[in-house]
């Protein structure tokens, strides 16, 4: 009896934060690839059995092969599999959700606003990545309401105006200053400021690579 395969696929859902804007990371096809060619969309791989201990490593390649970027926060998203994603027919999709520090050296990434696909038709990118980029959105929006994971999008050492940002992007909001010196600054690592007569001083670092969770805390 012949057994039929069914691809499976990990895809990266990979956010920055720049400009002060949340930012999702998109590219350009290759022409030669068989589906889709030079069609822009999120970057994935086919989970190679032989070369592929399990779908984290899978994700460990395509950073390797494809994107150049260290994640600062990885989570594996829940998984899909019907016949309606792929032009190919049935297939599974793994997809994990990304953070990265703003980064100068992607050359091969179109990082576009995230708004731009929360109330976008599923047709503005290729298979479901519309879903993908929607549903990562929201675990990212709900983990900030009770963990410090904006942190994760920020180059170190960053700001006390950093920190507010970065919190604004994801959650559309203001945070009091009060909530960030109660709940924040107490897990970071002050540094000081050569520069004294910048206004927004000292600066800081994470002081553990961990996810803080807030205490008591619906959201922030």
């Amino acid at each position: 009896m012949m057994v039929e395969f069914m691809p499976v696929y990990v895809d990266a859902i990979i956010f920055r934060f720049h400009k002060d804007e949340l930012q999702v990371r998109l590219a350009k096809r290759s022409e030669s690839n068989k589906r889709l060619p030079g069609v822009t969309a999120l970057e994935g791989v086919i989970i190679k059995p032989q070369q592929d201990a399990n779908e984290r490593e899978a994700l460990n390649r395509l950073f390797i092969e494809k994107i150049g970027l260290t994640p600062t926060y990885v989570e594996q998203l829940p998984a899909s599999a019907n016949a309606t994603r792929d032009t190919d027919g049935y297939s599974c999709c793994i997809p994990f959700l990304v953070l990265v520090e703003s980064s100068l050296n992607d050359e091969h990434g179109i990082w576009q606003p995230v708004d731009n696909f929360l109330t976008a038709d599923d047709s503005a990118l290729p298979f479901d990545h519309v879903r993908l980029i929607k549903m990562a959105f929201e675990v990212l929006y709900n983990k900030s309401g009770y963990t410090d994971i904006p942190l994760k999008l920020l180059e170190q050492p960053f700001r006390f105006s950093d920190i507010r940002k970065a919190f604004k992007a994801v959650l559309k909001t203001d945070l009091n200053r009060m909530t960030i010196k109660r709940r924040i600054l107490p897990i970071l690592k002050t540094i000081e400021d050569a520069d004294k007569s910048k206004r927004d001083a000292p600066i800081y670092v994470r002081a553990k690579p961990e996810l803080f969770y807030f205490k008591n805390a619906n959201n922030v």
